[in-house]
């Protein structure tokens, strides 16, 4: 009898040197997610398709007049597609991640619409990445994906202003040739007003195509 006791009081210990153990182990482990300082953490939305929000404003915004450099070397302004609905999207072409599939949901949107692009739809990339992304560059990338959309540059302080007034996170990370940003895509209608934003990979034939026809279906707009 007094042998088995010992055995559950060894037992007993055990347990409680291993729970002790985890619970420290935890502790830790929060601890160092607290001070993780990785963007996704700081701004969920740059986790791309894990974050898929559509969000429909019903009191639409005044899009913000981008005055950017177009892949020709032009400047293409917002205000010259008034009269017709715009998509913006923000990518970089060196991009490792998410900004090719991003890419793909265009030309999806591109094929959908392929008898109105420039006409009623504009499709606009605007770079995370001014350092690297010249026209030059762009024009290749846009050539490559068979791509009929604008795809605008410029200075980083002229960017800078585009991002903070469609609230695109962007940060460049130098040491390891990256820029985490988020996935932010705008409706724009044909009064110059966001619509409609979508953060993440949102489907583009079940979600942004639908909202693409409903406002051309609108009257007046």
């Amino acid at each position: 009898m007094k042998k088995h006791l010992n055995i559950l009081i060894c037992i007993c210990i055990v347990i409680f040197i291993v729970l002790f153990i985890g619970i420290r182990q935890s502790r830790k482990t929060e601890a160092e997610l607290a001070s993780f300082e990785h963007p996704a953490l700081k701004h969920p939305e740059v986790a791309g398709k894990r974050i898929v929000r559509r969000i429909e404003l019903f009191e639409p915004k005044e899009a913000f007049n981008v005055s950017l450099t177009d892949m020709d070397k032009s400047t293409t302004r917002l205000s010259d597609f008034h009269g017709k609905l715009v998509l913006v999207g923000f990518i970089y072409t060196t991009c490792p991640d998410v900004c090719g599939l991003l890419t793909q949901h265009f030309k999806t949107i591109q094929r959908a619409f392929e008898d109105i692009i420039n006409e009623d739809l504009v499709l606009v990339l605007i770079t995370t990445d001014p350092e690297k992304d010249t026209p030059e560059r762009t024009k290749a990338y846009t050539v490559g994906f068979q791509g009929r959309w604008h795809f605008l540059t410029g200075s980083e302080e002229e960017l800078k202003e585009v991002w903070e007034q469609y609230k695109v996170f962007v940060e460049a990370k130098k040491s390891v040739d990256l820029v985490y940003h988020s996935y932010m895509v705008a409706l724009i209608d044909r009064n110059e007003k966001i619509r409609f934003r979508y953060i993440g990979l949102v489907d583009p034939k079940e979600v942004i195509i639908n909202d693409i026809n409903k406002l051309l279906n609108e009257k007046g707009a």
